[in-house]
């Protein structure tokens, strides 16, 4: 028998080793991207100036409006986590305030669920499995919308989750004066981007989406290649124990991966094969929909003290709707309810299933957002009259004397 030599093992350890630095280095240089990219949309966010900020301001005037635009931009991109930490640039910007930005953070929670509702259309050719899978991908948008329905009425009339995250971030020992946090090795390649294209913000606002939507799709791809693919197949073992278990891997998962529409996506087959039951999977979807908060926080860390409170108001969102849905047990079977009969619905109909994936999270926030526009364009044509009235007036005065 041929047993291997010391110095194949030891060749074998080396080539093991240096394939693990190797994907160390390349999880080091998208972050770097990611945290470049921010920087630049900081910067392209700076560039245009008041009147595009008071533009993005008429749009999400109404906090209402905001959920909608947040919900939207989410569902096109299919990538909560680009929204969140585009909302975290434009308010270390100074272009959103934290309480018209918390609005948008809601919205696209709700937003991100499209993908694991495009996943169980993939099961439309066999009913029963439509009716579990769809149920599975709509409880994920029924937790976010319910938490919406409780937290938003808070919001808008108290500003409960804007001063809560306030609070949490005066008691960080660097709230006080913090200002900028940007390492000078993040600002150097994002210093000479803005430079060069400094008479064209769009272009650097492009650019910097672009390279922010890169560095997310590249370190999901390199996670998920990591820890899911070799566990799929043991997923339901391994994952869905218990209630608890279930939310702790899921936030483990979702954290490590940050897209929680991977990870739900995952549990939809699951569910609709009847590996998982739907109880089970509930608790996933709420611990990944926490998980996936941190890539707002790494947004914020080296930015300002603003946008670490928006990154706050993103995980106290999350884990409050948490608290309420999975500690109160009535509280638990409404998602779980509204899943099923929405999975029976699309059963017996299938353009149900498509019917409402266009309305939910097209139709309705684009026609949402096109009245506000249609609104806003009316009172800028009033106040627009109002300034030449006024400055008639003073010419007249002033032609007068």
């Amino acid at each position: 028998m041929n047993l291997p030599s010391h110095n194949n093992i030891s060749i074998k350890n080396k080539t093991n080793l240096t394939k693990l630095l190797l994907r160390i280095l390349y999880a080091v240089l998208i972050v770097c991207l990611f945290l470049v990219s921010i920087d630049m949309l900081m910067s392209a966010f700076r560039l245009f100036g008041k009147e595009v900020a008071n533009t993005i301001f008429s749009v999400s005037a109404h906090p209402f409006v905001g959920i909608f635009v947040g919900l939207l931009i989410t569902a096109i991109l299919q990538s909560s986590s680009t929204v969140t930490a585009m909302v975290v640039a434009a308010v270390a910007a100074g272009t959103l305030t934290i309480e018209t930005a918390t609005p948008i953070i809601m919205g696209a929670n709700v937003g991100t669920t499209i993908t694991s509702a495009i996943v169980a259309l993939g099961h439309i050719s066999k009913k029963k499995e439509l009716r579990k899978g769809f149920a599975a991908a709509s409880l994920h948008d029924f937790f976010n919308l319910l938490t919406v329905l409780i937290l938003f009425p808070l919001e808008y009339y108290t500003h409960f989750l804007s001063n809560l995250a306030k609070y949490v971030t005066e008691l960080l020992p660097f709230s006080a004066a913090s200002g900028s946090f940007i390492p000078p090795l993040i600002s150097i390649p994002s210093n000479f981007v803005v430079n060069q294209l400094h008479d064209y913000p769009i272009l650097i606002l492009v650019f910097s989406v672009l390279c922010l939507f890169l560095a997310i799709r590249l370190f999901v791809t390199l996670l998920k290649e990591q820890m899911i693919g070799k566990q799929r197949q043991q997923m339901h073992e391994l994952f869905f124990g218990s209630i608890w278990k279930s939310f702790g891997w899921g936030f483990i998962t979702t954290a490590a991966i940050q897209s929680s529409s991977v990870t739900t996506s995952l549990v939809v087959p699951l569910v609709a094969t009847r590996k998982v039951n739907i109880q089970k999977a509930f608790p996933f979807i709420v611990g990944a929909n926490i998980g996936t908060t941190l890539t707002t926080l790494l947004a914020a860390l080296f930015k300002s003290e603003a946008a670490i409170t928006i990154a706050f108001v993103h995980i106290l969102f999350n884990l409050i709707g948490a608290l309420i849905f999975l500690i109160i047990p009535l509280m638990r079977q409404i998602p779980t309810f509204l899943a099923q009969r929405l999975g029976i619905a699309a059963m017996k109909n299938r353009s149900t299933a498509l019917a409402y994936l266009l309305v939910v999270f097209f139709v309705l926030p684009f026609g949402m957002i096109y009245s506000s526009f249609q609104d806003n364009g009316l009172n800028l044509q009033e106040i627009s009259t109002i300034n030449n009235k006024q400055q008639d007036s003073s010419f007249n005065q002033k032609k007068k004397k």
